[in-house]
């Protein structure tokens, strides 16, 4: 039992219990942590190092040390003071507590993947203010419209989410979602299921089509150009959860000049690729196609260049002129017309993403999209196929 109010340098060899007694407030060590059992009443434990700490159930309060640091909620309602560096904040089961930052310049993430409700009701009433990044699932996100006003008790102002001015990071679940980004910048992953996301009020966004089971995602308010994690003007899609790969035909296509490229091709028949680095993401900016029989047709008008077993995308609009959809062509290597270049049939494409028509996007953005705006993608397999 100590009612002193550091105990951060003393040795405690053979000790195994730390009792915090009625309105103690004590400075102590993570391993020190470890050993409350029991705190009375009212109390708060400044932690003297930064790393990775559990908060106790019966502490109200912790207070984190400058550095790198990763902290656990023990309890409902526990409060958190963070100074300076950067704070990953597990909420686990928990209701939030007030999270503060004494430095204003800690960077603080919040998730809140670990709750077991299926929405956000432990945020429920919750300064986010101190908020740089919040993590949740799709499921948890889906179907809220305004993230600096999220609303959980029928219409009432009170226990209200009106301060949070983060970005978002949300994980993918199974299921259909709606998603809908912030002004800042997200990361959206989508999961199992046809999801729709709304990145349309701006920011650096980075869309995450995490599976391939159809049409995965559709996507509205993307931006294109060229990319970049500071660069607020412009989105990016990530498909590393596919396997891309251009194989070309024997001597037909250069050697690549790096993975990830991206071509945009303005004419439909007559596309001009001998000279064409390796690219595994072709943009037809004339065509104008729904079905995969259609597309297949148009796309197989390549003459060679196209080898035995490519796996790729294609970014074509439909005939409507409403949305860029993206097909999945991953050829059979099964086709006995020839071994030199393969041929697109429509059993060989999906449709996994559509980019819909609207802010900041049209048929004229193919011309601005660029290949940063395909980011993570591995193209892993080059070279001729005789």
């Amino acid at each position: 039992d100590t009612t002193g109010t550091g105990i951060s340098t003393a040795i405690l060899t053979g000790v195994d219990v730390i009792t915090l007694a009625s309105g103690v407030d004590a400075t102590m060590t993570i391993a020190q942590n470890t050993l409350i059992t029991t705190a009375t009443d009212t109390n708060i434990v400044t932690l003297f190092d930064a790393g990775a700490a559990t908060g106790k159930a019966a502490v109200e309060g912790y207070v984190l040390a400058n550095g790198i640091n990763t902290f656990t909620m023990g309890a409902h309602d526990q409060n958190i003071t963070a100074q300076g560096g950067v704070l990953v904040i597990d909420a686990s089961i928990y209701k939030l507590g007030v999270i503060s930052d004494s430095t204003f310049n800690t960077n603080i993430t919040l998730d809140m993947t670990h709750s077991a409700t299926p929405d956000l009701i432990n945020l429920d009433g919750s300064d986010l203010t101190a908020i740089d990044t919040l993590v949740v699932t799709a499921a948890q996100a889906s179907g809220v419209t305004n993230w600096s006003s999220i609303n959980y008790d029928g219409g009432s102002t009170l226990n209200n989410i009106t301060t949070f001015a983060g970005g978002l990071d949300i994980k993918g679940s199974a299921g259909d979602q709606s998603l809908k980004g912030t002004s800042r910048n997200d990361t959206i992953a989508t999961g199992l299921g046809s999801d729709t996301v709304d990145i349309s009020l701006g920011g650096h966004d980075r869309v995450i089509a995490s599976a391939l089971d159809g049409l995965d995602v559709t996507v509205t308010g993307f931006t294109g150009g060229v990319s970049s994690e500071v660069n607020t003007n412009t989105d990016t899609l990530d498909f590393s959860a596919l396997t891309l790969q251009r194989n070309n035909s024997s001597g037909t296509f250069a050697t690549p000049v790096s993975d990830n490229q991206f071509s945009k091709i303005t004419n439909g028949a007559s596309f001009g690729l001998t000279t064409t680095a390796d690219d595994t993401v072709l943009a037809f900016t004339t065509l104008k196609l729904d079905t995969a029989e259609n597309v297949a047709t148009a796309v197989d008008a390549i003459s060679g260049g196209l080898g035995l077993n490519s796996k790729m995308l294609f970014l074509i609009a439909d005939s409507t002129n409403s949305n860029v959809n993206l097909w999945y062509w991953q050829d059979t290597g099964t086709d006995a017309v020839d071994r030199v270049s393969a041929h697109v049939d429509s059993a060989e494409l999906t449709k996994v993403a559509v980019l819909a028509y609207g802010v900041g996007f049209a048929l004229s953005s193919i011309g601005s999209l660029d290949a940063s705006n395909f980011d993570h993608i591995a193209s892993a397999v080059h070279g001729g196929i005789t």
